[in-house]
């Protein structure tokens, strides 16, 4: 197997430099938040179908309406999951960066999951990003990153070329991370040859995952994929990675727990945990075969955004409640830092879309950021410099 695969890097490497024709996630909303566009996107016609929720979910998420967008998706996720996220008075509760770090000495790959819909798990990435690299895990592989831009392995920052979900503030800020940070980041989504040869997509994401671990075989990896892709049992794609390399990774869900969370009115952990029994790792609810389950704080209104962001991340809000701000709605802001690039082409610190009278605060990281201010008649504000504490 390991000859075969041998043989296989090379090709799989090159495949991997074209952005993939595997477009499911690369939707009507997406597109136009991917050019920029998000007010068009904003007024698109709402489909009602399962795909049509998700993608609705996804473009609020990458708005600054998480709130919303768990409530316009769960219900989809909630009604093939098992009820409830109950666990045993005597568990543990651990800090979920500081028991994933403990673990991951004994590991080269960690798969950890998302939902395509939850910025807060794409947050949680750019932390374990930040926590994992000086132990080693200098590379991260993406399903969601489609286009090569220049060079392989990506190199940054990323853009509106770089893939759907790539506009997302927060997928976008860890993988330009990883990067800052000397380290490496590749995709993994299925390549246009492997889906003219019919090539299931488990097997292909395994497949591309597994060549570039072998092209570095002094890193350690981060794989990050979507809601079932971690599951090591049922023929998943972590499964077969497993089978490809040889090396059991450790995997991490944290999906459910923000679908099916805990009550904002009972006292919480404000950091992500992991809740454990004798040592053991508690399901939380999860149907999936994983060895850590991480669960968040829940998703409560803060400025009219989650205060996780605060006190999970350490962001601070920025309000434009007071600023002369267009009258017309709807009203797109977005922040940027000095190295992001042009407006045009890159990807925002933050965004969010204002739809009446309300202002939802920005939330970012200590710097100093321009905003900038546009709406569907295209005026745009003279730019607003605003600085936070680091």
């Amino acid at each position: 197997m390991r000859s075969r695969l041998a043989s296989l890097v090379a090709s799989i490497l090159a495949a991997l430099t074209e952005p993939s024709a595997a477009l499911a996630q690369d939707d009507p909303l997406l597109r136009m938040l991917r050019s920029g566009d998000a007010l068009a996107a904003e007024a698109a016609p709402i489909d009602e179908s399962e795909a049509g929720q998700q993608s609705r979910a996804m473009f609020l998420a990458m708005t600054g309406r998480e709130l919303e967008a768990i409530e316009t998706f769960s219900p989809f996720v909630t009604s093939t999951r098992p009820a409830g996220m109950a666990v045993d008075p005597a568990a543990e509760y651990r800090n979920a960066l500081d028991e994933i770090a403990r673990r991951a000495v004994e590991h080269r790959i960690i798969v950890i999951n998302e939902g395509h819909h939850l910025e807060q798990n794409r947050w949680f990435l750019h932390a374990l990003v930040e926590r994992l690299y000086p132990l080693g895990y200098t590379a991260l592989t993406l399903e969601a990153l489609f286009s090569m831009g220049d060079g392989y392995p990506f190199t940054g920052p990323v853009n509106h070329d770089s893939g759907p979900l790539m506009s997302s503030p927060s997928l976008a800020a860890a993988s330009d991370r990883m990067i800052s940070l000397g380290g490496r980041v590749y995709p993994h989504e299925s390549t246009r040859e492997q889906i003219a040869a019919g090539l299931d997509r488990e097997q292909a994401q395994a497949e591309n995952v597994a060549a570039v671990f072998y092209g570095n075989p002094d890193a350690k990896f981060i794989v990050f994929v979507g809601f079932d892709h971690v599951d090591e049992a049922g023929h998943m794609m972590a499964g077969r990675l497993e089978a490809l390399t040889g090396e059991d990774p450790l995997t991490v869900d944290q999906v459910d727990s923000a679908v099916l969370n805990r009550s904002c009115e009972r006292p919480d952990y404000p950091y992500a945990t992991i809740a454990l029994l004798s040592g053991e790792t508690l399901p939380l609810g999860t149907s999936r075969t994983v060895d850590l389950v991480v669960q968040h704080p829940p998703t409560c209104g803060v400025e009219g955004r989650p205060g996780w962001l605060e006190t999970q991340f350490g962001k601070t809000w920025i309000s434009l409640a007071g600023e002369t701000l267009p009258v017309n709605r709807p009203l797109l802001i977005e922040a940027w830092t000095a190295d992001q690039g042009a407006p045009a082409t890159g990807v925002p610190a933050d965004r969010v879309v204002v739809t009446g009278e309300f202002v939802p605060a920005l939330a970012l990281f200590g710097g100093a950021y321009h905003i900038t201010l546009r709406t569907a008649a295209g005026e745009s504000a003279f730019p607003l410099v605003v600085s936070t504490s680091d």
